[in-house]
Parts: structure tokens; sequence; C-alpha cells
């Protein structure tokens, strides 16, 4: 009866064995999905970033002034509006108001208040709703030619 004992420790110990060995698989396969998440949330903050500088570059050009117009403080009509029209073009990829006050070194209300007022600028004056829908499709046509995954437009800010 001496050796009963024996079996079963030598069991336990193989059960051990066998778990200690799935468990290192368990553990390097975390490691490699961390590392591909990482380097994928890496690669999208790079596309992710690459969208300002073209929603910028395109109400600059609508409106006639500057990029640096734009991320500036100047509080002119056409800038300000400019600017207005380039935070509410990002929103409505579905980058958080957040981001994109971050990125104009605003806060987050000033891009809600920017949204709503590029939406009562739109239904005041049709001609400028006319221009926003043609913003709206160069921006797209920008984002695709570049190879950004690009959402449909949100419906509202």
């Amino acid at each position: 009866m001496a050796t009963l004992p024996n079996i079963r420790r030598l069991d336990l110990l193989r059960q051990i064995a066998e778990t200690e060995q799935h468990l290192a698989g368990l553990y390097a396969e975390l490691v490699a999905a961390t590392r591909e998440m990482s380097s994928s949330n890496q690669a999208a903050a790079g596309r992710k970033e690459a969208v300002f500088p073209a929603a910028i570059r395109i109400a600059a050009k609508w409106y006639q002034v500057t990029d640096l117009q734009i991320l500036g403080r100047d509080k002119q009509k056409d800038v300000a509006e400019a600017r207005q029209v380039a935070m509410w073009l990002l929103a409505k990829i579905g980058l958080s108001t957040k981001a994109i006050g971050r990125h104009f070194s605003r806060d987050h209300s000033t891009v809600v208040y920017a949204g709503a007022r590029v939406r009562q600028l739109e239904e005041a004056y049709p001609k400028l709703a006319s221009k926003l829908q043609a913003m709206q499709a160069e921006f797209l046509a920008e984002m695709n030619a570049m190879g950004q995954m690009v959402l449909p437009l949100a419906p509202e800010l």
C-alpha cells in the first residue's frame, strides 16, 4: 500500500507540470497580444493625428486664412468661423471633443459650441450649407486618399 501515495504524488506532480506549461503558453499569448495591441494603437494614433492637418488645411483654403491663424487665438470673424468649421469636420468623423480641443489648445466645450455654431450658420445661410457639404466631400476624399479609415459622417456634433 505504500506505493499508492507515491502514485498519487506523481500524478499530482504531472498535473502541476501540465498546468505550469499551459500557464506559460497563456502568458506567451498574452505578451504577444499586448505587443500587437500596443503597435496597432500607436499606428491608429498616428493615423488620427494625420486628420487634424487635413481638416485645418481644407477650412483654411475655403476661408482664405492660414493654418496658423486657425490654430492661433485670432478672433476675427473669418478666422474664428474657419476654426469652428475645422473642429466641426473633425467631430463629424467621430473624434472626441476632448481630443479636438486638445489639438486646438481649447476646451472641449469650445468644440461643442463650434459644432452648434456651424449648424446654426448652416440653417441660416443656404449658400454656406452647400459650401459645408463641399468641404465635407473634400475632407472625406483627402482621408480616403491618405488611406484613412473614415466612418460615415456623424449627423451632429
